[in-house]
């Protein structure tokens, strides 16, 4: 399902169009919000018709862009081609994809369960792949694009606990460094947005909420860092100093440090 108020004005629109996938809450809202202050239109993607429609509704009121609100499950191919079946129906020429739309269950891999562990991976990983690849060759073909995918500081090390969510975090920088290098001097650009610990609902979702609010960071910060590392075309922008830190320290560490240290850190925070 899809609200559809001012798709029409899209193609005839001055502005660009960017398409924002987890786009109602959280730091993928904060990047709809700074990409409609930089006067983009927006197609917003999140599986709950009625955040999106509050979250399109605040930013047509506030910034004056055109704002579409497709409501679709991004863990299912069918979701995916809604996605993509819009951009073809509409004849859309997005020049900004961001993949932000993400899940996390923390606790024992041992003992989740098994639908929520598919559709972590289905979400982070296929639905972000697929809609790249859908994506792409339009932004290549008009020789100017821009790809924002999030991974996260948990791309850099492993989480027990969050075993999982960190996996397919590495999934996404790794795959976002490659397509990088693929797209030199096309005009398109891949980044990875590897923020620390936000400030987000999906933080009290995994029990996070009590973590002092100094480790933590504002989306509007990620997304402020988000669109000058999209600017610049960087592969890999890593927000803030403390996660700059941590992923410096990983990379020189002996890797059974890093695995001792982020389980001792993850059975604090996250209490699995």
């Amino acid at each position: 399902m899809s609200r559809l108020g001012g798709c029409c004005s899209l193609n005839t629109s001055p502005r660009p169009l960017a398409i924002i996938t987890g786009g109602s809450r959280g730091i993928g809202a904060a990047i709809a919000e700074r990409l409609a202050l930089e006067n983009y239109d927006i197609l917003l993607v999140a599986r709950q018709q009625a955040g999106l429609d509050s979250h399109a509704h605040s930013l047509r009121s506030v910034f004056g862009v055109h704002v579409i609100s497709l409501a679709a499950d991004l863990a299912s191919g069918v979701g995916v081609a809604a996605v993509l079946n819009m951009v073809d129906e509409l004849k859309l020429k997005p020049e900004i994809l961001v993949n932000s739309a993400g899940l996390a269950a923390s606790g024992r891999f041992a003992t989740s369960q098994r639908e929520a562990v598919a559709d972590q991976i289905d979400v982070s990983v296929r639905a972000l792949t697929l809609l790249t690849h859908g994506i792409l060759p339009g932004m290549l073909a008009r020789g100017r694009g821009r790809i924002l995918n999030l991974a996260g500081i948990t791309a850099f090390q492993p989480v027990p606990g969050l075993a999982v969510h960190a996996a397919t975090k590495a999934y996404v920088l790794s795959f976002t460094e490659s397509l990088s290098e693929e797209l030199r001097n096309s005009g398109v650009s891949a980044t990875a947005l590897c923020p620390g610990i936000s400030r987000t609902d999906m933080l009290q979702d995994l029990g996070g909420s009590e973590l002092p609010r100094s480790m933590l960071q504002a989306p509007s910060e990620v997304a402020r860092d988000a669109w000058q590392a999209m600017q610049r075309g960087e592969a890999v922008r890593i927000t803030g100093f403390g996660p700059q830190m941590t992923a410096a320290w990983s990379k020189w560490q002996p890797r059974s440090l890093v695995r001792y240290v982020s389980g001792v850190v993850s059975r604090f925070a996250l209490n699995y």
